[in-house]
């Protein structure tokens, strides 16, 4: 979660989205791309 944190901090340009970026979407955006990068690798095995 400090990563995400330190991405929404102030005057990072996380902010420039259109939308409201918090560090919990940041977070489970984060798992959920990490979930889906081990599922290909073990795919390709």
């Amino acid at each position: 979660m400090q990563v995400a944190d330190l991405a929404c901090a102030e005057g990072e340009t996380i902010h420039n989205e259109p939308f409201t970026v918090t560090p919990e979407k940041v977070f489970y955006a984060l798992k959920t791309m990490d979930a889906i990068g081990r599922s290909r690798k073990n795919q390709k095995k």
